[in-house]
């Protein structure tokens, strides 16, 4: 935005009509930092509704316990978000913080009351007003002397274990050309020969593969497992 080209926002109405949180929230989202974006109405409509989402699953959805699908999610969005926000990534931070609500919210699942803290946390220095207003109606310990604040919390913390995948989708093709998928324990995957051996046990694979000779494998352990077949046959 600039005057020379005519397209000046007025932060004004938009505060007004979507407050200064969505605002604030969309203008980070934009793009890069040091790139800006391109504001459109229907853009800052659209991060109104997901905070008003956010707002639902605080104030429906937080329980005693989080799911370890929920769980996992939660702790890889902590550590991207504290690596990008570093780099002051925040569109991409924003993101890795709609996909982790994205969980939440399609799974219908409840995030137990410490772990919806640590989200909040993220959030905040997008949302200070919002996440402000759930800190003290959610988290804030009623009756203390010392005022308490989402602000003066510690940066959310992440278990580098919880954000290894304990499932991996591994890719099957025949020829070059994408079969199907198959699921296994991150845990299993040794090395080449184990992530070969265990994807020829998958009964996917063996149902794929029956009645066919297979002159060559390629694997890419944990992603990928290629069968040449035999092209007399």
């Amino acid at each position: 935005m600039s005057k020379s080209k005519g397209n000046v926002v007025n932060p004004d109405e938009y505060i007004e009509k979507f407050g200064a949180d969505t605002l604030r929230t969309y203008l980070m989202f934009l793009g890069p930092y040091d790139q800006g974006g391109d504001f459109r109405d229907t853009g800052i409509a659209g991060m109104y509704r997901w905070l008003q989402k956010i707002w639902r699953l605080f104030t429906e959805k937080v329980g005693t316990q989080t799911s370890p699908k929920l769980l996992a999610k939660l702790h890889k969005t902590i550590k991207k978000c504290s690596s990008e926000m570093a780099e002051f990534k925040f569109n991409t931070s924003i993101a890795a913080m709609m996909e982790c609500s994205n969980v939440w919210i399609e799974e219908g699942e409840i995030m137990a009351k410490d772990d919806a803290q640590k989200f909040l946390g993220l959030l905040a220095p997008f949302a200070p007003y919002m996440t402000e207003e759930l800190y003290q109606t959610i988290f804030a310990k009623a009756g203390t002397k010392n005022f308490s604040s989402i602000h003066r919390s510690s940066w959310p913390t992440f278990s580098e274990e919880l954000t290894k995948d304990s499932i991996l989708e591994i890719a099957i093709q025949v020829n070059g050309k994408f079969k199907t998928t198959v699921s296994l324990k991150a845990t299993e995957l040794v090395d080449t020969t184990q992530f070969e051996k265990l994807v020829l046990a998958h009964p996917k694979v063996q149902s794929l593969l029956n009645g066919k000779t297979v002159t060559k494998t390629i694997v890419v352990p944990n992603r990928l497992a290629n069968f040449i077949l035999d092209a007399s046959i």
